[in-house]
């Protein structure tokens, strides 16, 4: 038999004894034993609520948060907007680019007209080059208009800008909170051979496989 069971029993004795004594009109006051049996039962409910603090002061002590969060919101995270910020950038310029295209050769299609209704051939010839010119304007026109998907689109990725500061912010400050606890988190290593992916040079670090933003997701439950 434990020593807890043992000491459980004889406070029960100890109780009943008491309160036979109280039923028979004895003095409220409890006896010497009872009172060292409660006492005693007080201290080890203290050491049971102690270890339990300890064991869950432990628990979060020794909580590791995974070292690429760390690396998400320390490298990631910033680089994930500068890149955002520079196809809003490029998407911007080329925009501005081809709308400047479109006033300049609306310009040339202007000229053309004005030089077919001077110019001396035959009725087709400068009714053909009047209407060819009519359709350049028109297509110049609707490349125009076809311009506005950049303020669409730049609209949504400055929204998801916003939205991965947001987080970001979230994440330093859960770092920031266990700061005391966490590793220096390394760089995930590229595998030799990885496909980089072509194109135009963007800034930041170079882009991982989808293997790797797959199982970085996956590691954070995503």
């Amino acid at each position: 038999m434990s020593a807890s069971t043992q000491d459980r029993g004889a406070l029960i004795m100890a109780l009943r004894s008491w309160i036979e004594r109280l039923e028979s009109g004895g003095s409220v006051d409890a006896p010497p034993a009872l009172a060292e049996l409660l006492q005693t039962q007080d201290h080890a409910f203290y050491r049971q609520v102690a270890e339990l603090t300890r064991r869950l002061h432990s628990g979060v002590v020794s909580l590791r948060l995974d070292e690429r969060l760390t690396r998400i919101a320390g490298d990631a995270m910033p680089d994930a907007r500068h890149r955002l910020r520079h196809v809003v950038q490029m998407t911007e310029d080329a925009a501005h680019k081809t709308l400047d295209i479109v006033d300049q050769m609306r310009g040339v299609a202007r000229q053309i007209s004005r030089s077919a209704e001077s110019f001396e051939a035959s009725d087709l010839r400068r009714a053909a080059l009047l209407r060819d010119a009519e359709i350049l304007r028109e297509r110049l026109n609707e490349l125009a208009i076809a311009q506005e998907y950049q303020d669409l689109t730049g609209q949504i990725i400055k929204r998801i800008i916003s939205l991965v500061e947001d987080v970001e912010s979230a994440l330093l400050e859960l770092l920031g909170a266990h700061a005391a606890h966490l590793k220096t988190a390394a760089p995930l290593p590229i595998a030799e051979g990885q496909a980089v992916l072509a194109g135009p040079a963007v800034p930041g670090q170079i882009t991982t496989s989808q293997q790797d933003a797959d199982a970085l997701l996956a590691s954070l439950g995503v």
